[in-house]
């Protein structure tokens, strides 16, 4: 580009920022033309301004980045975002034990280090508090309602805003067809034995298939015992797994890396592993989220939840992550992870707070087996 025509292509791309800005807060204004609470908005929108930015963590990946920080296109607000590593917990913990508090909110489901956050330490907000929007606390924008937004027991801390269906089981059909092995129920019996891995039975995968089987009273603590009587190969490398998979060395693949698996597919590669019907369960995936008590910029926070929970961005998130969302009024982005709405009751939320007893009971058992 020749020296003089890059100050005008900075100012057309001034303009155009300049003009989203300008589209997504006029539709705003059209929307909330007569709603009781516009004055109040109003306010936290300027407020929001003043304070100049929003600090938030949330999951890796430049399709995430892009998602979670459209805001600053439509807000003008910038947001800072770091991508979240293991250390996370540990270092928000001792920032707030010394007095620093430098986050305004997480972007993730909860894990035990987030419920010991909001139980424990008392560190979070009532995000259901900030949520104000007519169309964010509409009942039938949600699937289940708006009240199983909330994954915590007081219905108040943690929002899941995705809603992925995720398979018990994989098996490998090139060395178990479907006329030998069709459902879950069936990995009891002995002819199945040897055949089966999971990844490490502390990990979030496995956790996360055989809690929800053992808190299920169609399944339960004997079936899961008699799994593993059946010999399942733990491995800690999740990458390792959907290897043995693919290639047939372990055929039934349970607790497993789904974006490893997915990612297989999409390349091609495994065609021939093909989800095991059983157990019926959602998570949120990697979305979710928590706001911190104390935040350092409160109005940007409220605006920026209210805003996530839009049918506008969890509409940008669908097509960005390719997550599909609660919002009933949001386009289905994959519909190998959608969940039967009209069946809701019948699935499992495997990050619901409730399910934690289950994921002890489940370490016991597998801990067990493993001495054994």
């Amino acid at each position: 580009m020749t020296r003089h025509l890059r100050p005008v292509a900075a100012a057309l791309l001034m303009i155009g920022v300049w003009l989203a800005v300008s589209s997504a807060q006029a539709q705003d204004a059209a929307s909330l033309q007569n709603w009781s609470g516009k004055a109040d908005w109003e306010a936290t929108v300027a407020a929001a301004k003043k304070e100049g930015k929003l600090v938030i963590a949330g999951p890796p990946g430049s399709t995430w980045r892009g998602a979670l920080t459209a805001f600053a296109e439509d807000y003008g607000i910038p947001v800072e975002l770091t991508q979240i590593d293991i250390t996370f917990w540990t270092r928000l913990r001792q920032e707030r034990q010394v007095g620093q508090y430098l986050w305004d909110a997480v972007v993730l489901p909860p894990s035990t280090d987030a419920y010991r956050m909001i139980n424990d330490d008392h560190g979070m907000t009532d995000v259901r508090a900030l949520l104000v929007l007519p169309e964010v606390v509409d009942d039938k924008a949600w699937a289940g309602g708006f009240e199983n937004l909330f994954n915590d027991n007081g219905r108040k801390y943690s929002i899941g805003f995705s809603l992925q269906a995720t398979p018990g089981a994989w098996v490998n059909r090139d060395k178990v067809p479907a006329s030998e092995l069709s459902s879950m129920d069936q990995l009891i019996e002995p002819r199945f034995k040897g055949m089966m891995s999971s990844q490490d039975y502390h990990e979030g995968a496995p956790l996360n298939l055989f809690g929800p089987l053992i808190r299920d009273p169609r399944y339960g603590a004997d079936f899961v015992k008699k799994m593993l009587a059946n010999d399942i190969t733990f491995v800690a490398n999740g990458g390792q797994q959907v290897d043995w998979l693919i290639r047939g060395k372990y055929p039934i693949g349970l607790g497993i890396l789904t974006a490893g698996l997915l990612n297989a597919k999409a390349q091609g590669i495994a065609d021939h592993v093909q989800a095991l019907a059983g157990i019926l369960r959602y998570s949120s995936g990697n979305s979710g989220l928590m706001v911190f008590k104390e935040a350092p910029h409160p109005n940007a926070v409220k605006l920026y939840a209210n805003w996530l929970l839009t049918k506008r961005a969890q509409q940008l998130i669908a097509d960005k992550v390719n997550y599909n969302s609660r919002r009933l009024d949001v386009k289905v982005a994959d519909p190998t992870t959608a969940v039967d709405v009209s069946r809701l009751k019948d699935y499992i939320n495997t990050h619901r707070e409730d399910i934690a007893p289950y994921y002890a009971q489940w370490v016991k058992l597998a801990e067990e087996s493993v001495k054994h």
